[in-house]
């Protein structure tokens, strides 16, 4: 096992060294930096099974080699070690990533070796099941590329069969005919739809800068045809701002918000409102419609997947769309939630942190 102790005091190191061999006698070797510099420098070079990190360092300010650790992406277990207990700063260093925290006075063998234990074993746990979401997300993507090839293939073949037999059959035959095409365009849909989850499944935190005024603009050009047939209104009461974000989710979030605002209204011309509110950490980004509405009680149930509160016949989807929705709001960090009464149309509000940098992309 190689272990990594970063803390600025010799006596203190040797304590716990001292302490882990009493705590695991099998071979292990321990790696020392005194100062946080130091430490990170050797997380760049070498691979540690576990870091026991001090809480007060020279060359760092509290936590701060902990955040610097975890910004560069390494999952490496972190034990916290401080000097005296203290709450505040044991919950801070678990927000920011350390798997355990320890005071210094009262370090046994035993709270040593179960730290370590248990931290590895956190890590490894987490690992697995990342490692087991990857394996699964491309399992979906593969499996629903190789459903595209023949369900295009069954279309084409019932619009064939469909021309073919136009006049030669009769009328319940040839819609028999007509709904294998319909059917096979439904499953097509569906596909995409499992693809879309599939590949917003995995987003990590985005950094870039992205200007939600864009990927609004983006969603409405591939909503046109929608749009005009429905002769719906959509409209913005400000230019969206810039956001922390990745263009591209946020340009399907948008279409799916602005879609399903669209589908949704049954007798009269469909009115959609965007609308942007200034909060404390971000924005409250809302997408109202005058649409049927949906009963209170379903507005958390509405962001499962496969969810739907109407038939096919009703209202055509895969009801996929807002799961995808929520998948990319929580991937910004942020929550996303539906208000609503039968008759009296929906909102969906989502928030989103605030732009920090210059460069906006678009």
């Amino acid at each position: 096992m190689h272990l990594l102790i970063i803390d600025d005091s010799l006596a203190d190191t040797r304590l716990l060294q001292a302490m882990l061999s009493q705590a695991w006698p099998q071979r292990f070797d321990v790696a020392h930096s005194l100062s946080g510099t130091e430490g990170l420098h050797q997380l760049e070079e070498s691979q540690f099974d576990a870091v026991f990190l001090d809480y007060r360092l020279e060359d760092a300010h509290d936590w701060e080699v902990l955040t610097k650790i975890r910004e560069s992406g390494s999952d490496v277990p972190i034990i916290a070690i401080s000097g005296q207990g203290n709450e505040n700063v044991a919950v801070e260093s678990l927000k920011l990533g350390a798997q355990d925290y320890l005071v210094k006075d009262t370090l046994t063998p035993d709270t040593v070796r179960r730290a370590l234990s248990n931290a590895i074993e956190k890590v490894s746990l987490v690992r697995e099941l990342a490692q087991r979401q990857r394996e699964l997300t491309n399992f979906a993507r593969m499996a629903a590329h190789d459903l595209q090839a023949p369900l295009r293939r069954i279309t084409q073949l019932a619009d064939f069969l469909h021309e073919d037999l136009e006049g030669k059959i009769n009328e319940e035959s040839a819609s028999y005919v007509q709904m294998i095409g319909v059917n096979a365009e439904r499953l097509q849909a569906l596909v995409k739809s499992l693809i879309d989850f599939a590949l917003h499944g995995d987003l990590r935190r985005p950094q870039e800068i992205a200007s939600l005024e864009v990927a609004k603009e983006v969603a409405l050009q591939n909503l046109v045809v929608p749009i005009e047939e429905s002769g719906a209104i959509v409209e913005c009461d400000c230019p969206l701002p810039a956001v922390c974000g990745d263009l591209v989710a946020l340009g399907l979030l948008f279409q799916n918000l602005i879609s399903n605002a669209i589908k949704f209204c049954r007798n009269a011309k469909p009115h959609v409102r965007i609308s942007a509110t200034r909060e404390a950490t971000g924005w409250r980004i809302s997408v109202a419609d005058n649409g049927i509405g949906i009963e209170p009680k379903n507005c958390e149930s509405i962001f499962a997947p496969f969810q739907r509160l109407h038939t096919q016949k009703e209202f055509e989807g895969s009801g996929i769309g807002l799961a995808i929705c929520k998948r990319i709001v929580q991937k910004h960090e942020g929550r996303i939630w539906a208000e609503s009464e039968v008759g009296e149309g929906t909102t969906i509000s989502f928030t989103i942190p605030d732009a920090e940098g210059e460069q906006i992309r678009n």
